[in-house]
């Protein structure tokens, strides 16, 4: 099922979308915004991780390309999906010239109507780094309240970053 919403639409990452995707997964900018960490990714190394996802073999995560107007800008995905506890972490990836136009925030609500309106999940959560103020208030706008700031718990850059762990309740966004 594709997710709309005007002219952006969450929908099955296909083969096409390889190479934006691996430029995101090899884009220095977005790896130092992002917790964790990443080798970079070659087209073999890109096509290898289409395969693994595309074979559908983890059911607790869910990732969508994310279009504008027909053309792939990013991905967005649920992962850690708990349907016992009835939760899931937000993630949301997108290429320079989709960020800082609002398009962020839209992927996110669609994000939050799937979840709550069509898995009947009850919390989703995201961890942003303490230092990427972009993406705080892009959650933030889109009604997550910020639980806590884990200390030192990122190391990018040669130096450590402080995560915060945000969190939106489905009473909450029901209220919005």
């Amino acid at each position: 099922m594709n997710l709309i919403s005007g002219s952006i639409v969450l929908r099955a990452i296909e083969e096409d979308d390889n190479e934006v995707l691996k430029a995101l997964i090899n884009d220095p900018d977005v790896e130092s915004k992002v917790g964790g960490w990443s080798f970079p990714s070659s087209t073999e190394k890109q096509m290898q991780w289409y395969r693994a996802v595309t074979a559908g073999s983890d059911p607790s995560t869910v990732r969508f390309a994310v279009d504008v107007d027909g053309i792939c800008v990013g991905m967005a995905a649920l992962h850690g999906i708990d349907y016992k506890n009835s939760n899931a972490a937000v993630d949301i990836k997108l290429v320079e010239s989709a960020r800082g136009n609002g398009i962020g925030y839209r992927v996110i609500k669609m994000l939050e109507d799937y979840s709550f309106q069509e898995l009947n999940l009850h919390v989703l959560v995201s961890e942003v780094l303490e230092d990427n103020m972009p993406s705080r208030g892009t959650f933030e706008k889109a009604g997550f309240t910020l639980d806590g700031i884990m200390r030192n718990r990122i190391y990018k850059n040669g130096r450590y970053h402080g995560q915060c762990s945000y969190s939106l309740l489905k009473e909450e966004y029901l209220s919005l």
